[in-house]
């Protein structure tokens, strides 16, 4: 491994289990079915343990660790870009697709939107958190670009980016009104993340009509942010 420089690691799989109501049974339900999927691996792998709730149900039936096994199976995360074969990269699928299903109308995990919408969300704010979701999802981007061109790029002759969504607004008709609702409708699904991407900043016409919701990008995250691809996939 030292003179390959290279790295190992493993892929896990896991469902999204959202509970069935706010009722703590049913997020205590929804909580150990991911443990008995996601937590039964990533536990031991970041903590040398099993789930408590695996412990407490599966009992005897469950093996347990030796001090010197939990030591082997137990490993420190890190985010690296290394493969050989690989030199296409997509940091993120679709954030707005994300940031609306699992932010703003709950279809998605983690299940989040307003009451109002009486959606049988588990708790949120469909009026602020796609927004912040949004913002953390474009600097989490911009991090794993820079990481991958100072420590990658040259070595490997790769190149990164980030694929967007976006359906086609057409105006109503020729009137400025319609026209200018279609361009809004644009802002709000591509502009939301093309202009921070090309520009460091949101488009005028959400800093206008979100206002204080709307996260602000610092002048360093703005740096980042900017130009932060190769390509944009669609």
């Amino acid at each position: 491994m030292k003179s390959q420089k290279g790295i190992i690691g493993i892929t896990l799989v896991c469902f999204w289990y959202t509970p069935y109501s706010n009722h703590k049974v049913d997020k205590d339900v929804a909580n150990r079915a991911l443990d008995f999927m996601y937590g039964w691996f990533i536990e031991p792998l970041t903590s040398g343990k099993y789930p408590e709730s695996m412990i407490s149900l599966v009992g005897e039936r469950l093996p347990k660790f030796s001090e010197e096994e939990a030591r082997l199976v137990t490993v420190i995360t890190d985010v690296i870009w290394y493969k050989p074969r690989r030199n296409h990269w997509i940091t993120l699928n679709e954030p707005w697709s994300y940031s609306r299903g699992g932010y703003a109308i709950g279809i998605y995990a983690p299940g989040r939107c307003s009451e109002w919408l009486n959606l049988n969300c588990t708790g949120g704010d469909s009026g602020t958190e796609p927004y912040l979701a949004s913002h953390y999802q474009l600097l989490a981007h911009a991090t794993s670009v820079q990481v991958y061109k100072k420590k990658y790029q040259k070595s490997q002759k790769g190149i990164i980016g980030i694929t967007l969504v976006c359906f086609w607004y057409t105006p109503y008709s020729n009137h400025k009104v319609d026209k200018d609702v279609a361009n809004r409708a644009l802002d709000f699904m591509y502009g939301w993340f093309i202009e921070p991407l090309t520009s460091g900043k949101y488009p005028e016409s959400m800093i206008s009509l979100v206002g204080e919701r709307l996260p602000k990008f610092s002048e360093e995250e703005a740096r980042l942010v900017t130009g932060s691809y190769d390509f944009i996939g669609f």
